[in-house]
């Protein structure tokens, strides 16, 4: 078991990727390791981490790399016999891997962006020194195999985790963000949970409306819970949206007083995404390509029906009967799966079924930290 496990990531966002950090290391925290997280000033994961206690380090990273960060690092492998680095994003997989340079020390990357080719020399150097790469999908780690210069015994394969207790549907908070949009009982509320990304897909979603027969129309609602993607935090600690993401966000807010706005809602991440969850009736993936949605895990969890995008993980996730995949960039094809599930309650009912056995069978905090704690007790 490693006496003190060093992460890294200093995104500035706050979507699944940080979120989902921030819930791991807790975890790992709860079980009795100590942790302490290279994060960025300001962020939501520096707040979310501090609150839960664990010892959190201000990163200074400028572009790929920062060398008070590596130093940071270091110097932190050097108090500890043990320690284990674990960098949590394509960015910092720099800064780990040049921090254990010529020291005894492990490095973990976790990869949750789909692969892309790794061969230049520069790469070489980088990922020659990462003693395992993990992804949660199966389909990403067979990209890793063909585009990364590491050893396909390097390449391992842990789910998400996500509590079945946590995401589950909440009787209570369904009703009262139902009443909150003015939705009766039998309407049928379609939702989007995502940062606020072009990528994400949310036109596409929102353009759906428009391609929805009559009677389809009549019976849903569309909501759309994100918030746009922060590039960096100012000198005054304000975030600094992305310039697409913020002109999207513009758009999106205008749809709601458009010829559609009556059939669709805007809100900003909820601290109870279970909750919110809860009063959807079905979840779409739009991104344009996923690795692999965490959404599409608690969703299934709180038992709802999955439409997805056919890129990365996605097709992975909803196999076997678990979902219904699509086309990605298509308002039409996203119109034509939700068409299908409200004239259809019984599949909705057994892909929702189906979903929800295997997300909790794959996915489950005691299954998933017992993996985690395999593979870092296995580097030392």
């Amino acid at each position: 078991m490693p006496d003190h496990i060093i992460h890294i990531n200093t995104s500035c966002s706050w979507g699944g990727l940080e979120q989902y950090t921030a819930q791991y290391i807790r975890e790992l925290q709860r079980r009795g390791v100590e942790n302490t997280a290279v994060v960025s000033a300001g962020t939501r994961l520096e707040t979310d981490l501090r609150d839960a206690g664990i010892d959190v380090v201000r990163a200074h990273r400028n572009r790929h790399v920062s060398p008070v960060d590596i130093r940071t690092v270091r110097r932190y492998l050097k108090r500890h016999r043990d320690a284990i680095v674990h960098s949590h994003t394509r960015i910092d997989v720099w800064t780990g891997s040049l921090a254990t340079v010529g020291m005894d020390a492990r490095h973990v990357n976790t990869l949750y962006m789909i692969a892309v080719d790794k061969h230049d020399p520069l790469h070489r150097f980088i990922y020659g020194h990462v003693d395992a790469i993990v992804s949660t999908s199966s389909v990403n780690n067979d990209a890793i195999r063909r585009g990364f210069p590491i050893p396909a015994e390097r390449i391992r394969l842990i789910r998400y985790m996500r509590d079945p207790g946590t995401f589950s549907r909440d009787e209570d908070a369904r009703r009262q963000l139902r009443q909150s949009w003015g939705v009766p009982d039998d309407v049928i509320v379609v939702g989007l949970a995502c940062r606020i990304d072009p990528q994400k897909g949310v036109r596409e979603f929102v353009e759906a409306l428009s391609s929805l027969p009559v009677d389809v129309l009549e019976r849903v609602l569309f909501v759309v819970v994100g918030e746009p993607t922060v590039e960096r935090i100012d000198d005054e600690g304000r975030p600094v949206h992305e310039a697409a993401s913020a002109e999207l966000y513009g758009w999106l807010r205008d749809q709601t007083q458009g010829s559609y706005g009556r059939y669709l809602r805007v809100m900003p991440f909820q601290k109870n995404l279970a909750g919110v969850l809860s009063a959807f009736d079905v979840f779409v993936l739009a991104s344009y390509g996923e690795m692999y949605a965490l959404s599409v895990v608690e969703a299934m969890m709180c038992g709802l029906p999955v439409i997805g995008t056919d890129g990365g993980g996605t097709p992975e996730q909803l196999a076997d009967g678990r979902g219904l995949a699509i086309v990605s960039r298509s308002p039409r094809a996203i119109a034509d799966a939700v068409t299908n599930y409200v004239r259809n309650p019984e599949l909705r009912q057994e892909h929702a079924r189906r979903g929800r056995a295997w997300a909790i069978a794959e996915h489950a905090p005691d299954a998933v930290m017992e993996r985690w704690l395999s593979l870092y007790h296995s580097l030392l």
